[in-house]
């Protein structure tokens, strides 16, 4: 019986890694940055077209793109960010207690920050900041579980 000791074909080449940049833009963190950006563009974007090309006024403007803003933000992040597969009548009741939270916490910081000397855009830019830190984790880990 004669056996063969030709070497093994090649090995077919091993994926390439992928670089951290590839990663992150594929995780649920990426997603809810991407969200909270067209959420923003959203509600900007409603604000100003309604205000100034429909010439509604700006109480309604705002209120209609706020809300605008709002469940896009929610249906973005239920179906691409995070995929929640909760109830979604329990989900937005979620979503509207952390949006209410949100609210009341940034009012809180503003009236401290502006008490005690800070300029209410920078303690405004501080508290979103930190908004979107805890709304991650409360998004992943709550709302859209």
């Amino acid at each position: 019986m004669q056996t063969d000791h030709s070497p093994a074909p090649p090995a077919p080449p091993a994926p390439a890694p992928r670089s951290r940049l590839q990663a992150f833009g594929r995780s649920s963190l990426a997603r809810y940055l991407l969200v909270g950006g067209l959420s923003f563009g959203v509600d900007a974007g409603l604000l100003v077209a309604l205000r100034e090309g429909a010439h509604a006024p700006l109480l309604l403007a705002a209120s209609v793109a706020f809300w605008s803003a709002l469940v896009f933000n929610f249906t973005l992040n239920r179906l691409w960010s995070f995929g929640g597969r909760e109830d979604v009548k329990i989900s937005f009741a979620k979503y509207l207690t952390l949006v209410a939270g949100n609210y009341l916490g940034t009012l809180g910081i503003l009236s401290v920050g502006t008490r005690v000397g800070f300029n209410y855009v920078l303690v405004k830019a501080g508290a979103a900041g930190t908004a979107v830190c805890w709304n991650y984790l409360a998004y992943r880990f709550w709302v859209f579980r």
